[in-house]
């Protein structure tokens, strides 16, 4: 299915704009494969992979590369991810104006936003970030950050913002 179709098949306007947003037109650290469709689904960051899979109520496969440790394949499905040990970094709301604007992505939260295989890692990539975006970004577990994109997703049904959901 070419991405046309598949935004085309999103059930209302605010899914096919969200769609729309974190789908990245050149390839990134962030792919969503889909069984019987020859080239990935490229998106932004860990989260949009998340929501990306909630919206179009597909399974995919996940690949990703992130900034720290080895690449990281998990199935997710309408039901949730099945890597259950996997975590993600997360930007905590009430420090997102302490973020940098980016032009780039659909997102200020996008850059800070990976997949890792440990905490180890997540606390490697995390070392590396200079003091005042540390206190900005959390290590939670892939499941926690599944519900906190199913939340996200329902609020789309209001607004339009995507803003680190």
């Amino acid at each position: 299915m070419t991405e046309r179709a598949l935004l085309a098949s999103a059930t209302d306007t605010i899914s096919a704009a969200v769609l729309a947003r974190i789908t990245s037109p050149v390839p990134t650290r962030y792919r969503l494969l889909e069984d019987g469709r020859k080239s990935p689904i490229y998106v932004y960051c860990a989260l949009d992979t998340l929501e990306y899979a909630m919206i179009a109520q597909r399974p995919f496969r996940i690949l990703a590369d992130p900034p720290v440790g080895p690449s990281i394949q998990f199935a997710l499905t309408s039901a949730g991810p099945t890597a259950s040990a996997l975590r993600i970094s997360a930007v905590i709301p009430e420090h997102l104006s302490a973020l940098p604007s980016v032009t780039a992505m659909p997102s200020r939260c996008c850059p800070y936003t990976h997949f890792f295989v440990s905490r180890q890692a997540y606390e490697t990539w995390w070392g590396t970030l200079p003091d005042r975006l540390q206190r900005c970004i959390e290590c939670v577990p892939l499941r926690e950050a599944w519900a906190q994109a199913h939340r996200a997703i329902s609020g789309y049904q209001t607004s339009q913002s995507c803003e680190c959901r």
